[in-house]
């Protein structure tokens, strides 16, 4: 771990920092398996020092980076401007080898650390310097306006190249992640459209990602945007060359985004995968019935099973999110970090949220928060806190008023109990629930609808007869003896004119919710999305094609027959968002879910 303290030792602080007019130096500590600390270091300058990350160096040593005002005491070397990077490398003991700072005559701000397969490391953060110092390119607009600056250290501290990245409007933010072949991925937040790297509109406030290959170069420049506001939280590589983007969205349906939030003008969190090519291959929207990025840093990363994990602030339970806040003294707490799981397709398998008191005078006591997943499969989580002893918190802060590290380590579990709610968008009163759950076989099942009825198989259905509140319940015991449960809340599901409402229970890959063939040939809606007209073609003759929206209403303008293999579908009349494509041929019936862009 890596972070901030003060200046003299005490507590789990083994030596004094650097004496400073700021009250502040970098302390790394290393742990065991079992959270037992091996050593801690403190490096610092004569005008303190902040911590912006740690990654692994050859030979098992670590790559620290960080912000100085000021040389002195660790620092060996001189100063170029007022603030500056400062990467320190140490070895598997915590000595350290070697340390640099780079910058230029202004404030340059260094923000996150990335490790590089030929053993060195790139430095990301924000520029306000003009050229000079290490410094080999001016900013877009003009010094004092921030642009994202990137330098390339190798093994041995040498800079080898340095890149100005921004628009004529500044940017600050930046993540930052390594790829395979020396380079690294980049995503923020652009200071405005149309200049600079930049030359993309936006709607509001958008996600600008880049990709820059070993020598610095930029070879992927792509923007991310919704009808809102949308900016990045986490970047991080994937196995196959691409990368998972974690972002912060307040956007409906449209553009780059599949699915609306939520619930309408609440942020929720929006995961998107790209390809290697920068290209899109699928998006979720994950969140709870509140406010989903409650903290100041987020983190995402690719597990062992191709799947991946998500950490962020906490909300109200609801739709992704099944657990509340914890609530202390009967209080509820609205800064608990929120662990998510996913599968390779960003489908949540398990979510957790760590139960942990909060108390901070500022409201900020879980803001610090990352959890990684390790080589045993557990999860290791990490974060600044003030809190008592409390939960599952089971030390008090050295201090009262004074964050500490704070580390909690769990054994993940083999099986996941999950299901999720869908309206059936062709057939009026009637829902889906698809089976997420996953064990070692054979599975136990026990569903709980809420009503007094209940079933033990693994795909049941089941009728509603009257209105009401009703929590349903999945409980799985797997071959290994592994035991899950999850709930979640379904309110008055009842149809008009109390026509009851059926669910079935189907298996993840089964037809009716994604987009499902019967046929033996091939059809395909193009463009997709659309915003005028979507042609229909088949290698069968088209009978009929109807669209429906998402609560199953047929929207179809003229239903008549088509008897040929090429058909267009009027879409002008709709507003942005997902609809349902049912298009019927001499061979079979065929789904296809349409995203219209409305030009209205």
């Amino acid at each position: 771990m890596v972070g901030d303290i003060p200046l003299r030792a005490g507590g789990d602080v083994t030596s004094d920092g650097c004496d400073t007019a700021y009250p502040a130096n970098i302390w790394v500590v290393k742990c065991d398996s079992l959270g037992v600390i091996q050593w801690d270091k403190t490096f610092g300058s004569n005008g303190g020092a902040l911590a912006s990350g740690i990654v692994h160096s050859p030979g098992g040593g670590f790559y620290i980076a960080g912000v100085i005002d000021d040389i002195g005491c660790d620092v060996t070397g001189q100063s170029n401007g007022l603030t500056e990077y400062w990467l320190i490398r140490i070895d598997s003991l915590g000595n350290k080898i070697w340390d640099r700072n780079f910058g230029g005559s202004d404030f340059d701000y260094c923000r996150s650390v990335c490790y590089t397969s030929d053993g060195g490391c790139i430095l990301a953060g924000y520029s306000k310097s003009p050229i000079s110092g290490d410094k080999t390119e001016d900013n877009w607009w003009m010094s004092g306006t921030p642009d994202w600056w990137l330098i390339k250290i190798d093994s041995s501290g040498n800079l080898l190249w340095d890149q100005t990245i921004g628009t004529e409007w500044g940017e600050s933010d930046i993540n930052i992640s390594a790829t395979s072949d020396g380079g690294c991925y980049i995503t923020g937040r652009p200071g405005g459209e149309y200049s600079g790297d930049f030359w993309f509109p936006l709607m509001d406030a958008g996600i600008w990602v880049l990709r820059l290959n070993t020598s610095g170069d930029i070879v992927l420049n792509k923007k991310l945007d919704g009808d809102s506001i949308d900016y990045s939280l986490a970047i991080n590589n994937t196995s196959d060359g691409g990368c998972i983007i974690l972002n912060y969205s307040l956007s409906g349906s449209g553009y780059d985004k599949t699915d609306p939030n939520h619930i309408s003008g609440m942020d929720d969190l929006w995961l998107v995968k790209l390809n290697s090519n920068g290209d899109k291959q699928w998006d979720k929207v994950i969140g709870g019935a509140g406010m989903d990025t409650y903290c100041w840093y987020q983190h995402v990363e690719q597990t062992n099973d191709g799947g991946y994990f998500l950490t962020t602030g906490s909300s109200q339970s609801g739709f992704d999110k099944s657990q509340n806040f914890w609530a202390i003294n009967g209080a509820w707490d609205t800064l608990h970090p929120w662990l998510i799981k996913t599968d390779s397709l960003g489908n949540i398998q398990w979510d957790k949220v760590i139960q942990v008191g909060n108390m901070s005078f500022d409201g900020n006591a879980n803001e610090h928060i990352k959890a990684i997943e390790c080589n045993d499969g557990s999860i290791a989580f990490a974060n600044s806190n003030f809190a008592k002893a409390i939960g599952e918190k089971t030390d008090t802060a050295w201090k009262f008023d004074h964050s500490d590290y704070w580390m909690i380590k769990y054994d993940v579990q083999q099986c996941y109990s999950r299901f999720k709610l869908f309206v059936d968008s062709l057939q009026q009163h009637h829902y889906y629930i698809i089976n997420h759950s996953q064990g070692d076989l054979p599975i136990q099942y026990t569903w709980d609808w809420g009503d007094g009825n209940s079933d033990t198989i693994p795909f049941p259905s089941h009728t509603y007869a009257s209105a009401g509140i009703y929590t349903i319940c999945l409980s799985i015991q797997d071959a290994g003896g592994c035991n899950a449960t999850y709930c979640d809340s379904l309110q008055s599901i009842l149809g008009p004119g109390n026509v009851p409402v059926t669910i079935d229970v189907i298996p993840q890959q089964n037809v009716g919710i994604n987009e499902k063939s019967e046929l033996s040939t091939q059809t395909v809606l193009y463009p997709n999305p659309a915003s005028n007209r979507v042609g229909i073609s088949s290698s069968s003759k088209i009978i009929l094609v109807e669209i429906f929206n998402v609560i199953g209403e047929n929207l179809t303008a003229n239903s008549s027959s088509v008897n040929s293999k090429y058909a267009e579908l009027e879409i002008s009349n709709l507003s942005s968002g997902i609809y349902i494509v049912k298009v019927q041929t001499t061979s079979g019936t065929s789904i296809h879910k349409l995203q219209v862009r409305s030009n209205r």
